[in-house]
Order: C-alpha cells, then sequence, then structure tokens
C-alpha cells in the first residue's frame, strides 16, 4: 500500500452514519425517507504530510444522494413568495461520493455526505443498505470500513429538515413532510 512513497496504512479512518445527532450501529434501523448523513474521519498518522488521497464513499443501494444547496435570493424570489434559499437536490445516478484531500502529518480531516432512503418495493418489509470507504492514492487502493443499517417499512413516515439560513445566521428554516405510505386512511395523527 506504498504510493508516491506515502503509506495508506499510515492513514485511519473513522466511518460512521448519523440519523439527526443519533450515531448509528452496525445493523440499526432506518425508515424510508429518513436522512442519512456518512462522516468519516480521515488522520494521517504518519510524519509526511499525504498529497491527493481519493477518499471513496459507496452511496447505499436503496438510497439517493441529496446535496444542500444554499443560493442567494433574487428580488424575483421575494416578489413570488420564494424564501427558501437552502435547494435540497437528489442525484439517483450517483453511486459514491468522493473527496480529494491532502492531509498534514498527525491532522484529520472530516469529509461527509448525505442520502434519502429510498421506499421500499411492495411487499418488501426490511432490507440492507450498505456503503463503504477507501483511499486511494495513484495505484494502490485500501478499504477501511463498511457500515449496514436496516430499511424497514413503515405505515407513515415523518421528515423533518432544517437548515440555517445564509443571510441571516441564526434564522433557521424547517420542513416537516407526513406521509401516510398505507392504502388507507390514518387519523388521529399528532405531529
Amino acid at each position: 500500500n506504498v504510493s508516491n512513497g506515502f503509506d495508506l496504512n499510515k492513514i485511519s479512518v473513522e466511518y460512521k452514519a448519523y440519523l439527526g445527532d443519533k450515531v448509528l450501529n452496525d445493523g440499526d434501523m432506518v425508515h424510508e425517507n429518513e436522512y442519512v448523513k456518512y462522516v468519516a474521519k480521515i488522520k494521517n498518522n504518519s510524519e509526511n504530510n499525504a498529497e491527493n488521497l481519493n477518499v471513496i464513499s459507496s452511496v447505499p443501494e436503496g438510497t439517493v444522494f441529496v446535496e444542500l444547496k444554499t443560493e442567494e435570493l433574487t428580488q424575483d424570489d421575494y416578489q413570488n413568495h420564494i424564501y427558501d434559499e437552502c435547494k435540497l437536490t437528489e442525484y439517483a445516478d450517483v453511486k459514491e461520493f468522493s473527496k480529494n484531500v491532502s492531509i498534514n502529518a498527525g491532522e484529520e480531516k472530516e469529509i461527509y455526505f448525505y442520502v434519502r432512503v429510498n421506499d421500499l418495493e411492495d411487499g418488501i418489509t426490511a432490507k440492507e443498505i450498505k456503503s463503504n470507504i477507501k483511499v486511494n492514492n495513484g495505484e494502490n487502493e485500501k478499504v477501511y470500513s463498511e457500515l449496514t443499517n436496516m430499511v424497514n417499512s413503515a405505515d407513515i413516515t415523518v421528515r423533518v429538515n432544517a437548515w440555517e439560513t445564509k443571510r441571516n445566521l441564526n434564522v433557521w428554516l424547517y420542513q416537516i413532510t407526513v406521509t401516510n405510505k398505507k392504502d388507507e386512511e390514518i387519523k388521529n395523527v399528532k405531529v
């Protein structure tokens, strides 16, 4: 695992999945339409700087890669009563998240990405989702970790998104989406 004079065995990676602020352990449950954040802390344990490391995380099958973009609102937006400067965009064709990083000796960098858990197919009540992380430096590559979680179906899904606005850092935008997953009406739902 030596490439360009750098030993990938001198890199350590801590890879975790989060549902909100809760760390998901291997095998923990998530539900359809929830957002999962994958976080990798990459540490250079050597005495040399690590240049141009490509950190690659797989987007789990059964999820879709999600990117949050903050945009400046225009006068037209305000006139059309569009006040949401945070745009959530899904990229179904993205199967890997990669980031090129350089890490000084003894230092650590953190990278992260989000996915939304897809609906389960008809008749399926549970499914595994897996993500792994690897680092390459030129021709050599090392897989560091794999996370596995279970997706379970739910009668109702509640999705809460929160974003701090770019224009006023003490203002938060919240979006709550409640979805009935059953073929019949559900009554007395409290959110």
